[in-house]
């Protein structure tokens, strides 16, 4: 089934981490920071487009909340850099991240558009986990006649049609014939989602009496902020096998959590 997406850019979550269920190892986690008690906060504060494929755009945000100081911005998952102003941009869409001192994150996704006022919009067909069956859809508002489209700066197409695809993110691009068009960067996920898959998963074998609960001293996995921020470990945990202390995980499921994780540990 098709799942419509406007001006879609990768939504990572806040503080990406995971499930974590109990061990029988002696350095279980001890509590983190609660991202979700205090949240990061990013604002739009101003967009500029850009001129007719020139890289002359703006944008510029604030992060506010969380651990109130030593904020870092990222945009399309570069590297974190001091100072919420990004400059020397393309039309498209970016997704602009925003950390604290306690590594809890916030994200915003802005479109800029060009002189033509090429928008991209996207019909994304997930991938399947550990599978190659996605599919990405490219349509465009705003412009007409011969349009070409390009995936990860490969070569130009008619189609704006993308299939075979992993579980990945991807850089779309629409030009015209006169030179003009748009970016977009945009997530084909697994399918694996917190509702269906993850969450009871979690219920039944982390948060549960005496482990990952209120009051235990461990972290409280009925929170997703708190399961989102200790992602990556759950997934080199249960990899290895080292989780849980009680029962055992499938294969299948072990894969399922760790394709979530992969997609950003996105509350889905």
């Amino acid at each position: 089934m098709f799942t419509k997406v406007q001006n879609w850019a990768l939504g990572l979550v806040a503080g990406f981490g995971v499930l974590y269920a109990c061990s029988s190892s002696d350095d279980d986690v001890t509590p983190r920071f609660d991202c979700g008690a205090n949240p990061v906060s990013l604002s739009l504060n101003s967009s500029s487009p850009s001129a007719c494929d020139q890289a002359t755009g703006e944008i510029s945000v604030t992060a506010s909340g969380g651990g109130g100081e030593g904020y870092r911005y990222s945009i399309n998952d570069g590297p974190f850099r001091s100072g919420g102003v990004f400059s020397q941009l393309t039309a498209g869409t970016y997704q602009i991240k925003a950390r604290d001192q306690n590594n809890c994150e916030a994200s915003l996704s802005v479109t800029l558009t060009d002189e033509s006022g090429i928008v991209l919009e996207f019909d994304i067909v997930p991938s399947g986990c550990g599978e190659s069956n996605g599919v990405i859809n490219a349509s465009v508002e705003g412009a007409s006649g011969n349009l070409m489209f390009s995936l990860n700066g490969g070569a130009f197409q008619e189609s704006g049609t993308f299939t075979n695809l992993e579980a990945d993110g991807y850089s779309v691009t629409v030009k015209d014939n006169q030179g003009c068009g748009a970016t977009a960067f945009v997530q084909v996920t697994s399918g694996i989602t917190y509702q269906d898959h993850i969450r009871p998963l979690v219920q039944s074998k982390c948060a549960i009496s005496g482990c990952h609960v209120s009051g235990t001293g461990r972290v409280n996995f009925n929170s997703l902020s708190n399961i989102q921020q200790n992602a990556a470990e759950m997934k080199s945990r249960t990899q290895s096998r080292d989780m849980p202390r009680t029962g055992s995980l499938t294969q299948a499921q072990i894969d399922q959590l760790a394709c979530w994780v992969d997609d950003g540990a996105l509350n889905n």
